[in-house]
Parts: C-alpha cells; structure tokens; sequence
C-alpha cells in the first residue's frame, strides 16, 4: 500500500480535534459546530489545488462526486458538502476515502478497476476547507457508532516499518510507487 500523495506533505494527523480551539464565531463552528469532538477521522495533506492523488492499493470505485443527503444518506457517514468532491474506492480489506477533490479533476469513473498507484483525480478545496487532501480508511466491520465514525489511523495500515523494524526513508517521489507489504486482517 502506498500514500495517496507524498506523506511529508501531511498537516493533520488522524485523532486530532481541528476544531477544539476555534472560536463559537469561526464560520466551520457556525456552520458544522464542533464536528469532530473525539478527533479527526482521518488525515490531511497540504498540497495545492490540482495535484494528482493516487489510489493506495487495487480496488474497485464506489463513488466519485458529491454526496447527496444527510450522514444517514450513505453507509460510512461521509458528511455531504463537507467532504465535497470525494471518492470511495472499495478494497478487499475495507474503503479507502478521499476527500476535497477537484470538481471536474476526476480520472476514473464508478466502476473502474484501479491499479495500487493509479491516480484517481486532483486535489481541491471543496467543501469549503482550503487545499489540502483528506484520507481516511474503513477497515471491513467497521462500526459507524463508534469513535471516529469506524475509520482507523490510516498510519497502522500504511506502515513505513522495513520486515526487521528498520524505518526507511523514502524521497516523496519514490514513496508512490513502494509496497509497503502490509497484512491487513
């Protein structure tokens, strides 16, 4: 499995409350509250508008596009509008989720079989939360009543452990296209 984009672009870390120290007058609280008051339910990555985004290992694609409706709309509670322009790309071990996509910046449609480093589409900033990319990961069973929503640290799946627990240092570039070799239950 590989990141969706380059990981030292990461900005957010899967946990973290990004709205715990905003002001009852910041526009993301009038409008959504405290959204996310266990953390955030997956992780973001700092990169401009339009840059390609990858799959992080084969799948089939579920979805891509607006999510209509409420949370109860869809079956892994992806907040419509907020996570704007999405994609869900459905594994044999789980989903991995996408969101902020570019409108329009779409290189696969619902259906397509993707290839482990295939690009999906393009970062944006929809949803109304600047550039950036956010990844989740629902493993098989997840529970929607839980935590965060079922997701798990995309960074225990991802794992950037060599077999001996050497870490290895990949250049963003090289970190596309590596099998990280993960077993995944």
């Amino acid at each position: 499995m590989i990141w969706p984009v380059p990981y030292d672009t990461k900005s957010q870390s899967f946990g973290e409350n990004p709205t715990k120290y905003l002001p009852a007058s910041h526009w993301i609280i009038r409008q959504f509250g405290n959204y996310q008051p266990d953390g955030h339910t997956g992780m973001d990555f700092a990169v401009k508008a339009g840059t390609p985004f990858r799959a992080c290992a084969d799948g089939t694609v579920i979805h891509v596009g607006w999510y209509p409706g409420t949370y109860a709309d869809n079956d892994m509670w992806i907040a419509p509008g907020f996570a704007g322009f999405c994609y869900v790309v459905d594994h044999p071990w789980g989903r991995s989720i996408y969101g902020h996509g570019l409108d329009g910046g779409s290189k696969v449609r619902v259906g397509d079989q993707v290839k482990e480093g295939q690009v999906l589409g393009l970062t944006g900033n929809t949803g109304g939360t600047g550039d950036h990319l956010h990844f989740e990961i629902l493993l098989n069973g997840w529970v929607v009543n839980s935590q965060f929503y079922g997701r798990v640290n995309p960074e225990a799946v991802i794992s950037t452990l060599a077999p001996a627990g050497e870490v290895i240092t990949y250049t963003p570039d090289e970190q596309f296209f590596i099998d990280l070799s993960i077993s995944l239950p």
